[in-house]
């Protein structure tokens, strides 16, 4: 089994470079790619882990997709942290799309970061949010 924050890890490797596969004959495109896929499913998961945790229901019906519905039960959570994460998937999600289904068109390692960079941002909410808990 895998975690979110592992996940993100990876992400964070790619984009770096620091690993064997983060370049093919010398193209690092596919780690860039990679990175930013990576880091959109990191917070894909931890949303997903976040509102199975506050059993949000919603009227599903007329949301098509697993990450539209993981998105609109973020903005029926009442606060700033769940709101953040679901702007954070939003905005990172057509970069991802890119990634994902545009290997015609150059991808770079500025979207890589921006994807990752929003992905570190949501895992430092949570993990202020969790410190203010404790206290």
């Amino acid at each position: 089994m895998i975690t979110p924050f592992e996940i993100l890890n990876l992400a964070s490797i790619l984009h770096d470079g620091n690993s064997d596969a983060a370049c093919i004959n010398g193209n690092p495109e596919l780690a860039y790619r990679n990175c930013a896929r990576m880091a959109y499913y990191s917070m894909l998961h931890l949303s997903k882990e976040i509102v199975d945790g506050e059993h949000v229901d919603i009227d599903c019906s007329g949301i098509v997709g697993t990450h539209e519905i993981i998105i609109q039960k973020l903005l029926a959570i009442d606060s700033e942290l769940s709101k953040s994460l679901a702007d954070y998937l939003i905005s990172s999600r057509s970069i991802r799309v890119k990634a994902d289904y545009f290997i015609n068109k150059k991808f770079t390692k500025q979207e890589a970061y921006k994807v990752l960079r929003k992905a570190e941002k949501a895992f430092s909410k949570i993990n202020d949010n969790q410190k203010v808990k404790e206290n």
